[in-house]
C-alpha cells in the first residue's frame, strides 16, 4: 500500500477525511477492492460467541430462579364514549395513558413433587421441573399439545358497548368495539379488520361496516333509518379468523318509536315455569325518576289468558317501594299465553308495565348430566339437571328419582334458571327415571343415564380458603392423572397412586385468574375418563368508584366526576374505562337482560349455548338476597357443558385446516415485469409520504397500514412508467405489474425520496455504541450495503455526508435514517445488518 493511500486510510479510521473528487475515488477504490484480513473475521467471531455466551447465562439464571406463582395483569377496562382516561398509583382519573403489564409466571405442580423450602405455597416451576420427574411425561406432552393447539388456533373474542340497546327510527347506533385474545384477554394480535353488520328483524344484513382494530379496538355506528320499522334488530360482530369457529359475537336491539312512563317500575317473576293450579309470584319494584321509592302506593293487577282477564288483585308497595303479587292460575290450562299487567295511578295519568306470564303444560325437556361425565355403580355422585320449557326457555321444576320397582330415592328442586342438582348412589344393574311434581300436570318420565359396572368419578368440594378439592372415586388399580386448565394453560397437575378407592386432590387456586377452569382427569392409558368445569376466583373483580362533584345539575352543564379503581384487595389499580350516559328510565323500559363485558368474555363466549342473564352471576348479593350466584354459577358449570377445548382435538397431533385467514391492517402487494416475473429488491410507497416497503425475493411487499380506497401509490424505480396504482381499501394482494420486462434489477436506478434528519435516535444512541470494534464492524458493514444495494446515484451522496460527521454517533444517526426508509427486516441485499 502507497503512503498516499495509507494516509488516506488514516485519516478514514480518525473520520478525519477531507472530501475532494480524486481523494474520494481513491478511497472508494480502496474500500471497494481490499481483502478482509484475518482480524476483521477474528473480530466478527468474538463478538458471535460473547453473544451466544450472554443468552445462555441469561438462560441459565432463568431456569435457576424459583418463582412463587403467577401473575395477572390488571384488568382492562373498556374504551368507549368519554374522553379517554387512566387511573394512576393512587387509583385517580387521568389523562395519561397506562402502560400494559405482560403475563408472566409459572405453573403449579403440587403434589407432584415436595416444594422447594422457599416457596411458602407450594408452587413449583413445572416447565423446570418436569423433565426431572419420573411421570411427567405424559404431562410434559399434554403442554405441548396444548401449546400447539394454542398456536394453530389462536382463539378470539369480540364484544361490542353500546350506550343502550333501545332506539328510536332515525337514531345513531353508537358503539366501541374490542377484539380480544381469547386466552390472555388482552389485545388480540393476530387480527386487525372487524366486521359489523346490522341485521333487521327479518334476518337480512341491512348494513355492513369494516373497521381498523389497530391494537385491539376499534369504533363505529349505525344510522337508522327515519322510517325504520320497529322490531328487534341484531348487531354482529366478528373477524375472519373468528370464522372458522363460527364464533361471532350478536348483541339484539330494539328499534321502537314510544312515549317513556313516568316512573321506574320493575317486575319479575318468582319462578320461571307454572302450570294449572299453580300459585304465581312476581315481584314488583316502583321508583320516581329521581329514584326515590314510590312508598305505601297502591297498584293494581290484573292476569288474563289468551287475552281475557281471569283474575284481579290489588295491593300496596311498602316502604321500600317493594311489593309481592300473587294469584292462582286455573286449574285447567288449555294455553300458555298468560300476561300479567300493573296498574298505577300517578299525578293523574295512569303508568303500567307488563310481562308474560311463564305457563308450562306438558311439554318440558329434562337432562340429567351426571358430574364428570358417566356415574358408576357404587360410586357417590352428584347428579345435575337442566329443565326448558317448550320454547327453549328454562323452566323451574321438582320431581323425585325412582329406580324400576317404582321405589323413590331421592328427590330434588331447580334452583336457578331450571337448573339443580342432587346426590345419589347409582346401584348396579339398576334403572332410574324421574317424575315431575311440578309444575303439575306433566305425566312423562324422565331417564337417568345407565350407570357403568366399572369406571372413574369425579366430583368437586366446595372451594374453602383459597383451596379447591377435588374428590377422585375408582374401581381400578391403576395410576391417574388429574391436571387443571385454564385460559389456556395448564396450571396444576398431579399423578395419583395405582390403586382402587377415594382420593383427595388438594388444589391451591389463589394465584389463578378469574374465569372458567377445567379439571379433568386421565387414565393410565392418557385418555380423558372424567371432566368437571369450575369457576375460580369470583372475587377477582374490579372495585370502580364514581363520584361527581354535585348532586345535581341543570341541564348541559359541565359534570365533573372521580373514578377511583382498586382491586379485591382495595390496592389502587391502573386502567383505560368508558362511561356511557343514558336515561335509566329508558334501560328500565327496555328490560334488557343482555351480558355486560364481564359476563360476556368470561362466561358466555366460553359455553355452549345461551347463558340466560348472564349478569346475574356477577351482580352483588344484595341484589338476590334469596339466592346465593356461587351456587348458582356451580349448576351453572355442571350443566352448560364446554366449548372451546377438547382434549380429543388437542392430543390429534393432526393440523386443524384452517378456511379463513386472519387479516392485519396491512397492505400487501406483489410486484412483477411485464411477464409475469417477481421483481425482487423494489421500493413501493405512497407518494409524498414515507410509507415505504422493499419486495424480497418473490416480488412482495407489505405496508404496515390498510390504506384507504383510491390511495396513489408508487414504484420508486427508473423501470416504471409513472402511472399511478390506486389501492381499493382492502386487505387483498395488491397487483402491480411493470411496463417493461427486468432482466437485472441491479442497474436499474432507483429514486428515493429525499431523506429528512431526525434526531430521537440520537438519544437512544448515546452511551451505547462506544466499542471501537463494534463501531468499526458496523461501519464497514454499512459500507457494504449501500454498494450492494444501491446504485452509486443514491450510495455517494450518502457516504460524503458520513464523512462529513465529526462525530461517530453521527454516523449511527444517519444509519438510523435510513433503515426508516428502509426497514432492516426488508435489506435483503444486506442480510448481516438485518439479522443484527
Amino acid at each position: 500500500m502507497t503512503n498516499d493511500n495509507k494516509n488516506i486510510k488514516q485519516k478514514l479510521d480518525a473520520h478525519e477525511f477531507d472530501f475532494n473528487p480524486g481523494a474520494w475515488e481513491k478511497m472508494e477504490q480502496i474500500l471497494d477492492d481490499r481483502t478482509p484480513n484475518r482480524s476483521y473475521f477474528l473480530t466478527k467471531i468474538i463478538l458471535a460467541m460473547t453473544t451466544v455466551l450472554f443468552i445462555l447465562a441469561l438462560l441459565l439464571m432463568q431456569r435457576e430462579t424459583p418463582t412463587a406463582g403467577r401473575t395477572t395483569s390488571p384488568q382492562t377496562q373498556p374504551q368507549a364514549f368519554s374522553q379517554e382516561k387512566t387511573i394512576d398509583s393512587q387509583g385517580v382519573a387521568q389523562a395519561t395513558k397506562p402502560t400494559a403489564k405482560d403475563l408472566t409466571g409459572f405453573k403449579n405442580l403440587s403434589g407432584l413433587m415436595p416444594a422447594p423450602p422457599n416457596l411458602k405455597s407450594g408452587i413449583v416451576n413445572l416447565k423446570s421441573e418436569i423433565k426431572t420427574t419420573p411421570d411427567s411425561s405424559f404431562f410434559q406432552k399434554l403442554i405441548n399439545q396444548l401449546s400447539l393447539h394454542n398456536e394453530r388456533l389462536s382463539p378470539e373474542k369480540v364484544y361490542l358497548q353500546f350506550d343502550r340497546l333501545f332506539f328510536e327510527p332515525g337514531e345513531d347506533i353508537w358503539f366501541n368495539a374490542y377484539v380480544r385474545d381469547a386466552n390472555s384477554l388482552k389485545a388480540s394480535p393476530k387480527s386487525e379488520i372487524l366486521y359489523v353488520e346490522l341485521l333487521g328483524p327479518n334476518g337480512s344484513v341491512l348494513k355492513k361496516i369494516n373497521l381498523l382494530a389497530k391494537g385491539g379496538t376499534a369504533a363505529g355506528d349505525f344510522q337508522l333509518d327515519p322510517n325504520a320499522p320497529g322490531g328487534l334488530y341484531k348487531i354482529r360482530a366478528y373477524t375472519n379468523w373468528m370464522r372458522n369457529s363460527n364464533d361471532a359475537f350478536e348483541r339484539d336491539v330494539q328499534v321502537q318509536a314510544t312515549v317513556l312512563p313516568r316512573l321506574r317500575m320493575e317486575l319479575d317473576f318468582m319462578k320461571k315455569a307454572y302450570g294449572p293450579g299453580d300459585v304465581v309470584e312476581a315481584k314488583l319494584d316502583l321508583n320516581t325518576l329521581a329514584n326515590q321509592p314510590l312508598s305505601n302506593y297502591d297498584f293494581r293487577a290484573n292476569a288474563s289468558l289468551d287475552g281475557q282477564q281471569f283474575t284481579t288483585v290489588s295491593g300496596k308497595t311498602d316502604g321500600k317501594g317493594h311489593a309481592a303479587v300473587k294469584f292462582n292460575l286455573p286449574a285447567k290450562l288449555e294455553t300458555s299465553d298468560g300476561l300479567l299487567n300493573i296498574l298505577i295511578a300517578y299525578n293523574g295519568q295512569m303508568e303500567s308495565i307488563s310481562r308474560s306470564i311463564p305457563i308450562v303444560l306438558n311439554k318440558i325437556d329434562l337432562q340429567f348430566l351426571p358430574e364428570g361425565g358417566d356415574m358408576v355403580a357404587g360410586l357417590p355422585a352428584v347428579v345435575a339437571f337442566k329443565a326448558l320449557n317448550e320454547w327453549g326457555k328454562p323452566a323451574d321444576v321438582a320431581g323425585k328419582i325412582v329406580n324400576s320397582k317404582g321405589v323413590e330415592v331421592a328427590d330434588f328442586q331447580s334452583y336457578h334458571q331450571g337448573m339443580g342438582g342432587f346426590n345419589f348412589i347409582p346401584a348396579a344393574g339398576e334403572v332410574y327415571h324421574a317424575v315431575l311434581t311440578k309444575p303439575a300436570g306433566i305425566s312423562d318420565k324422565f331417564g337417568l343415564p345407565d350407570a357403568f359396572p366399572r369406571g372413574f368419578a369425579l366430583k368437586i368440594n366446595p372451594l374453602q380458603k383459597d383451596t379447591l378439592t377435588v374428590e377422585v372415586n375408582s374401581t381400578e388399580d391403576e395410576a391417574l392423572n388429574v391436571a387443571l386448565v385454564s385460559r389456556g394453560d395448564i396450571w396444576f397437575t398431579q399423578t395419583l397412586p395405582p390403586q382402587a378407592g377415594s382420593h383427595l386432590v388438594k388444589i391451591p387456586v389463589k394465584n389463578m385468574p378469574i374465569g372458567i377452569a377445567q379439571v379433568t382427569l386421565f387414565d393410565s392409558r392418557e385418555l380423558p375418563r372424567a371432566e368437571r368445569l369450575v369457576f375460580l376466583n369470583h372475587d377477582k373483580q374490579l372495585k370502580i368508584s364514581v363520584k361527581t362533584d354535585k348532586e345535581k345539575y341543570l341541564p348541559r352543564e359541565k359534570v365533573t366526576m372521580t373514578v377511583q379503581v382498586t382491586d379485591e384487595r382495595g390496592i389502587p389499580m391502573p386502567g383505560q374505562f368508558s362511561l356511557a350516559v343514558a336515561d335509566d328510565n329508558l334501560l328500565t323500559f327496555a328490560d334488557d337482560r343482555q351480558g355486560h363485558i364481564l359476563s360476556h368474555l368470561l362466561l358466555e363466549s366460553e359455553l355452549k349455548g345461551k347463558v340466560e342473564e348472564p349478569n346475574f352471576y356477577f351482580e352483588p348479593k344484595e341484589k338476590h338476597p334469596e339466592k346465593n350466584e356461587l351456587l348458582a354459577l356451580d349448576y351453572l358449570m355442571l350443566t352448560q357443558g364446554w366449548r372451546r377445548m377438547a382434549w380429543e382435538e388437542i392430543l390429534d397431533k393432526q393440523p386443524v385446516a384452517m378456511v379463513f385467514e386472519n387479516e392485519r391492517a396491512v397492505t400487501r402487494g406483489v410486484v412483477t415485469d411485464k411477464l409475469g416475473n417477481p421483481v425482487p429488491r423494489m421500493l413501493v410507497g405512497v407518494q409524498k409520504s414515507k410509507m415505504i416497503a422493499m419486495t424480497d425475493e418473490m416480488g412482495r411487499f407489505e405496508l404496515d397500514t390498510l390504506l384507504p380506497r383510491n390511495e396513489p401509490m408508487a414504484v420508486f424505480s427508473s423501470v416504471w412508467d409513472g402511472n399511478q396504482i390506486m389501492t381499493d381499501g382492502t386487505s387483498k394482494t395488491l397487483q402491480i405489474r411493470l411496463p417493461y420486462e427486468v432482466k437485472d434489477f441491479d442497474k436499474n436506478q432507483i429514486q428515493v425520496a429525499p431523506l429528512v434528519l431526525e434526531t430521537s435516535g440520537s438519544a437512544r444512541l448515546e452511551g451505547v455504541l462506544k466499542t471501537p470494534i463494534l463501531v468499526n464492524l458496523l461501519f464497514s458493514e454499512l459500507l457494504h450495503c449501500t454498494k450492494t444495494a444501491y446504485s452509486r446515484r443514491v450510495r455517494r451522496p450518502i457516504l460524503r455526508a458520513i464523512t462529513r460527521f465529526q462525530r461517530l454517533i453521527r454516523v449511527f444517526t444517519m444509519w438510523n435514517l435510513v433503515i426508516q426508509v428502509i426497514p432492516q427486516a426488508e435489506l435483503l441485499a444486506c442480510p448481516s445488518m438485518a439479522a443484527r
